[in-house]
């Protein structure tokens, strides 16, 4: 248990170690990749290492003081960045410039900043049941494990390794450095919000995903049979592992036959 904690103040100090910043997500529109309550670790990377598909956080350019967390869609004409929720229909309506990119995704936390979200959004009923839990453990980790050994109330008699004596003190412990590894988590959420404004959004389960992808879902190429199910400029697909954006309408052939006809986001 002291290892997993130590390992779990690591995971929360090296990124800001390293000049990494931590994001909550306090919405839904970058579900199902990202969920809120998430959080984000985003790094800082020079401007032409920015890439279509990478998961970027920037200054809100609606909202003033706040940060976006959304996916690079394209570049405009003038070189201004177009981002999109992953949730969302639609591009966003706003560029972005170069300079007012804060980093790109590099690490994603599941669930553990949820506590920020609850405050933040005024749900005091579950923040409540977390508190009081969190002080449940707080409790269990002072109450002994009781004794079985007369001899262990007299403090003239030594006690013995392996008897009650030792486990009553053994079992605190490991409670309380529960307790630490829960609380740990509990102060990684306790970080910087990131907002995004969002149209629709998924519901999905999610899993622990890492590395500057949190790759879109898209579903797989299928070879269309005429006119009818053919895809049309925009539509996104996955084929060999990789996700492709038609660029011509009318595509029936796959990104292997005609490169030309896709771009590859991700």
């Amino acid at each position: 248990m002291l290892i997993t904690l130590v390992c779990l103040l690591a995971w929360s100090v090296l990124p800001l170690a390293l000049g990494w910043q931590p994001n909550v997500v306090m919405t839904g529109s970058m579900e199902p990749a990202i969920m809120t309550g998430d959080v984000v670790v985003t790094r800082q990377v020079p401007t032409d290492q920015l890439r279509v598909g990478h998961v970027l956080l920037v200054d809100d350019p609606v909202q003033d003081g706040r940060t976006l967390l959304h996916r690079y869609d394209h570049a405009t004409d003038t070189g201004d960045l177009i981002l999109r929720g992953d949730a969302n229909d639609d591009v966003d309506s706003t560029p972005v410039a170069t300079e007012h990119v804060r980093g790109v995704g590099t690490l994603r936390i599941p669930w553990v900043g949820q506590l920020a979200v609850w405050v933040t959004h005024g749900r005091f009923f579950p923040l409540t049941l977390a508190l009081l839990g969190l002080l449940a453990l707080l409790g269990l980790a002072r109450i002994p494990t009781g004794s079985s050994d007369d001899t262990d109330d007299d403090p003239t008699v030594p006690s013995r390794p392996g008897t009650a004596t030792s486990r009553t003190a053994t079992a605190p412990a490991a409670s309380a450095r529960a307790t630490a590894v829960i609380a740990s988590a509990l102060l990684v959420g306790l970080t910087i919000p990131a907002y995004a404004a969002f149209t629709t959004t998924t519901q999905t389960t999610t899993h622990f995903a890492a590395a500057d992808q949190f790759a879109p879902t898209a579903p797989e190429w299928v070879q269309p049979q005429g006119a009818h199910d053919a895809y049309n400029i925009g539509d996104e697909v996955t084929f060999d592992g990789a996700v492709y954006r038609s660029l011509i309408d009318a595509n029936v052939h796959s990104p292997a036959v005609y490169p030309a006809g896709w771009e590859r986001i991700a």
